[in-house]
């Protein structure tokens, strides 16, 4: 092989594991934040904390927190979208929808203080019962309708 043939196969290996690369992280995945004002963090199981922004990927098992005056709209790959209103705390804690599955769809998200709007997408429109919201007062069902909730402030916070 020549010394320009092997360049060339070199680089496209090279691409090649870069664009695959780039697809596993994005797949893992969740949702995207649309709108951001103000500080939005993410704290993995691990306790590692991120910052996230416009086009920031949220994944499941994120714990999500609004800081004073800040608000987030993330946008799930069902097309449901939640709110996060000032000083919110909110774990996502399983995410699962694939279009062609109908029967592995699963959503569960933590209220853990704050306040949330939430629309429950496609999922919630094909599969009612696999939509759930937990509060420390109630689990809350989330079907075709779009949502509110408040939780009181608690001094629990992501830092």
């Amino acid at each position: 092989m020549t010394q320009l043939k092997k360049c060339t196969a070199i680089k496209s290996v090279l691409l090649l594991a870069v664009f695959f690369t780039a697809t596993a992280v994005q797949a893992a995945g969740v949702g995207t934040v649309t709108h951001s004002s103000g500080p939005l963090l993410a704290k993995k199981a691990n306790g590692t904390v991120r910052v996230l922004g416009m086009k920031s990927v949220v994944e499941a098992g994120d714990t999500l927190s609004t800081q004073s005056k800040g608000y987030a709209q993330i946008k799930f790959s069902d097309g449901s979208a939640l709110i996060l209103q000032p000083d919110t705390v909110l774990t996502i804690d399983k995410f699962s929808y694939d279009a062609a599955q109908p029967s592995s769809d699963n959503i569960s998200y933590t209220l853990v203080q704050g306040g949330v709007r939430s629309n429950a997408g496609a999922l919630g429109k094909r599969s009612k019962d696999s939509v759930q919201l937990v509060t420390p007062m109630a689990s809350i069902g989330m079907q075709l309708s779009l949502i509110h909730i408040s939780e009181p402030t608690r001094p629990e916070r992501i830092s």
